[in-house]
């Protein structure tokens, strides 16, 4: 009698051990189409020799973010948990107004188990009874998408292929998580920016440099305006304003 518990509890052991084998080899090839699609889209967006889209419909959205992304949201936010390869990270995701019309997309992931597989191609958008897989996001240096492990909680830009059926990205969509699609994220449509410096902004310095960047200043006049400006002494908080642009 025992002789037959104990071959029973080693078949189940056997049983489970080849299932989880199973889930993760599985897995790997997951990941691995997954970096091959997104290689594969990448070389078409260089062959196409077309620039990145934000907002298709319209295509007057230009990029008003720049590197280095913001680390912490601003304005309203959305997000979720998300699971992925047996990953868990958070999402957040919010808008960066242009002017009136536009606004730029910033996606947040914070991982919650150690070093959760990124990809470009697992995010899927909903809007208007279509699905879109356009979308892919960068750090805003100028690369073509992000597809690896992600080690630090890191804020993307979403952009879109050119060769591909945009959405409009200004309109309220459906951010979806391809390998786990229940995991779903409403994301609101773009509002307008408000007058003057009201939506605020976050002020970024770089050591080496010496440069601060104070993307919201406001004039009595409710004029606002990007503001770069540089430190004159090593030793001293002296700046001089050596760029201003005008953001309304």
């Amino acid at each position: 009698m025992n002789k037959n518990i104990f071959m029973l509890l080693g078949l189940l052991v056997f049983s489970l051990q080849s299932h989880a084998q199973g889930v993760l080899e599985a897995d790997e090839m997951k990941k691995e189409n997954a970096r091959f699609e997104h290689l594969l889209n990448q070389e078409r967006e260089q062959l196409s020799g077309e620039t990145p889209s934000l907002d298709a419909q319209t295509k007057a959205t230009e990029f008003c973010v720049s590197a280095p992304l913001p680390s912490t949201p601003s304005g309203q936010v959305w997000q979720g948990r998300w699971t992925s390869f047996g990953d868990v990270y958070d999402v957040k995701v919010w808008r960066v107004g242009c002017d009136a019309k536009n606004s730029n997309v910033l996606i947040r992931i914070e991982p919650v188990t150690v070093a959760p597989f990124i990809c470009s191609s697992l995010f899927v958008v909903l809007q208007g009874g279509d699905q879109f897989d356009s979308t892919f996001i960068t750090d805003g240096t100028g690369g073509l998408g992000f597809c690896n492990d992600l080690f630090v909680p890191k804020t993307f830009l979403m952009e879109q292929y050119s060769f591909k059926t945009n959405f409009n990205d200004d309109a309220a969509f459906t951010l979806v998580n391809s390998y786990t699609p229940a995991e779903q994220i409403k994301v609101g449509a773009y509002g307008g920016q408000l007058p003057g410096c009201s939506q605020g902004g976050i002020a970024t310095y770089e050591p080496s440099t010496g440069v601060v960047n104070i993307p919201a200043v406001e004039l009595p006049s409710e004029k606002c305006y990007d503001v770069n400006m540089i430190r004159t002494s090593p030793d001293a908080l002296d700046f001089s304003v050596i760029k201003a642009t005008p953001t309304n």
